[in-house]
């Protein structure tokens, strides 16, 4: 698969949409997907187009693009938290978790291969960046109003409605995961994040999941 320069189609006051271009088993692939301009951070729209040419990909795209995608997107209006520090810091812990787990997994494929080497050196620099950037994300929790403490604990209720659906779910899961970094939550924090968690459980048992 050859990768090609990202190519962008949408560029708003609050969203832009771009896609890659690649060649992939003799079939050439175009996935447009979009951001938000203010936290970098990819939004549940976006679309794929395959075709054996090139430029039949790009022309449906930018037909895609102009005939609906582009209304669609305009639509959309003022994204959630729009630029504030709320969603900066839920966006940065979650980019800060996936390091971590990243890692883990990285470490883990090192033991099955017996890799050693300057591993140890690797480990240790880790952790050390780790702790750092951990006290940091603290420290601007720390720094927020109470109100806007506690609006990082609690998703939208939208993403109740189907908890499956991938971005629904990682909504929630930041705000719930997000707790970790309250250095010294208070007992109403305590209280709302236990709230969120029941709120989960028992939208899964509506749904008839199994917890």
């Amino acid at each position: 698969m050859k990768p090609a320069d990202k190519t962008i189609v949408i560029d708003n006051e609050y969203y832009q949409a771009h896609y890659l271009l690649n060649e992939e088993s003799g079939r050439w692939l175009a996935r447009v997907r979009v951001i938000r301009k203010d936290t970098n951070e990819y939004i549940n729209k976006g679309f794929t187009v395959y075709k054996y040419r090139k430029n039949e990909v790009v022309q449906e795209v930018i037909s895609k693009v102009t005939s609906t995608f582009r209304s669609e997107i305009e639509g959309l209006g003022v994204p959630l938290e729009w630029d504030s520090e709320v969603r900066k810091i839920l966006v940065a812990c979650s980019k800060h978790r996936k390091t971590i787990l990243n890692f883990g997994a990285y470490c883990e494929s090192l033991d099955r291969k017996g890799g050693k080497g300057d591993f140890g050196l690797e480990y240790a620099k880790f952790w050390r960046e780790l702790i750092i950037k951990t006290s940091a994300l603290t420290c601007r929790i720390n720094k927020l109003p109470p109100q806007e403490r506690l609006s990082l604990l609690v998703p939208p209720d939208s993403v109740y409605e189907d908890p499956s659906d991938s971005w629904s779910l990682e909504e929630i899961d930041n705000r719930r995961m997000v707790f970790d970094y309250f250095g010294n939550p208070t007992d109403e924090e305590k209280k709302v994040h236990t709230a969120q968690n029941e709120k989960l459980q028992k939208r899964f048992v509506e749904l008839g999941w199994k917890n």
